[in-house]
């Protein structure tokens, strides 16, 4: 599941408001069909700068271990790390299904 956040007005001013986000959803009580509709939150894009110009970063979860991604460059994260950068998309996989 993938959630994008608006993070630019229409005059292409960008919006700095913070989105609390979580590592874990649980949809069951909003799906039709019953079942455990749990996601869990495995990647995120950051976007600093303007609406003219800026750089994108990827935050991404494997084997429970978060890392950070920039260019060519990567290192070992933490959840809160994407947490307080204000991602502008997250990605969410489907879990105990």
């Amino acid at each position: 599941m993938t959630i994008n956040f608006k993070k630019f007005n229409n005059l292409g001013t960008k919006i700095n408001s913070h989105i609390p986000i979580c590592e874990d959803i649980c949809l069951d009580e909003y799906c039709l069909k019953k079942g455990k509709y749990v996601y869990e939150l495995f990647a995120g894009v950051v976007h600093s700068g303007s609406s003219g110009g800026g750089h994108y970063v990827a935050h991404t979860k494997r084997n429970n271990q978060w890392y950070y991604f920039s260019d060519s460059h990567f290192k070992a994260s933490s959840f809160n790390n994407l947490r307080t950068s204000s991602p502008y998309v997250i990605f969410y996989r489907r879990v105990n299904f």
